[in-house]
């Protein structure tokens, strides 16, 4: 789908990487600085996770989620409120920090815990 998740439902800047599939990624406001500069950026329309699941492609339960967003995981969650609230996903393979805000709001505010780390 043509669309990037975020915690917004708008447009988000999104650089390519002439280097790898796998380092493109949405631009934060701060991070529109001179190194983007004349780069490969696209205007994206972007959803928060729960218009995308709910609204466009009308999906009322997800059990398992994996996210890799190079560095957007908390704005991902964040877009996913009313998911978490009322039909949370059983298992989320997300790569962060233990001492991260994302790992916070999903042990403290959605009540998940740990079962694994990898090194």
């Amino acid at each position: 789908m043509p669309y990037a998740v975020s915690s917004i439902d708008g447009f988000v800047n999104f650089y390519v990487s002439p280097e790898s599939t796998g380092a493109h990624h949405i631009l934060l406001n701060n991070e529109s600085n001179m190194y983007y500069k004349n780069k490969n950026i696209l205007r994206v329309q972007a959803y928060t996770l729960d218009t995308l699941l709910f609204n466009i492609l009308r999906i009322d339960r997800v059990d398992i989620m994996k996210i890799d967003v190079e560095g957007h995981e908390l704005e991902v969650i964040k877009g996913a409120q009313k998911l978490f609230q009322h039909n949370p996903t059983r298992l989320i393979v997300i790569e962060t920090k233990r001492d991260s805000e994302l790992f916070r709001i999903l042990t403290e505010k959605y009540i998940y815990r740990l079962v694994s780390v990898l090194d």
